[in-house]
């Protein structure tokens, strides 16, 4: 995978993303509870992409809720290749990484948005409270406090994604062993 290669796509919207296995146990329920519960004025600026491999028990709970109809929710129900979960990644403004149960496992999510500098919307939970105590984007697990970490994404994006980055360029080097030591213990 290269970076080189991928063209950064110019995007009007601001992108959140929640890629990898979708669970409940990432979130998906405050997820979109916080992302349909904001002003419509706010959601026309942004697009929610919800991408990776989904049971059949995550689709007809959202297909009750006609959320693959929602103009401003885009869904890949697919596994995902690195190349295509890299990509996504890297043209999202924002990844969610939002367990609501610390199972004491890290993301691989994670430690791909740290190097592809896409700042994370954390839960304040686990091996995430550690990572990013110094984030902006960390937030206590409830539907009105990631309403209000979405909205400031919105209207402070440019000065959230500079902090985030310079954020993101400490925790690799002071946690460098640490984050390969997590990953390592999370593919094992």
């Amino acid at each position: 995978f290269r970076l080189n290669k991928i063209k950064k796509k110019k995007n009007k919207k601001v992108t959140f993303l929640l890629a990898g296995q979708i669970k409940k146990s990432k979130g998906l329920n405050l997820i979109l509870e916080s992302y349909l519960n904001l002003p419509k004025e706010i959601i026309k600026k942004t697009r929610l992409v919800i991408a990776g491999k989904m049971s059949n028990k995550i689709k007809k709970w959202m297909e009750n809720r006609k959320l693959y109809f929602k103009g401003n929710i885009e869904i890949i129900d697919k596994f995902l290749s690195e190349k295509q979960l890299n990509t996504l990644i890297y043209n999202a403004d924002y990844v969610f990484n939002f367990k609501i149960r610390d199972k004491g496992e890290s993301s691989g999510i994670v430690s791909r948005a740290i190097s592809l500098g896409t700042p994370i919307i954390s839960s304040k939970i686990g091996t995430n409270k550690e990572l990013f105590k110094k984030s902006k984007l960390i937030t206590n697990i409830s539907s009105k406090n990631l309403s209000k970490k979405i909205e400031m994404c919105i209207n402070y994006r440019k000065e959230i994604v500079k902090k985030e980055r310079e954020l993101f360029f400490k925790i690799k080097k002071n946690n460098s062993k640490k984050i390969i030591l997590n990953l390592y213990k999370s593919i094992k």
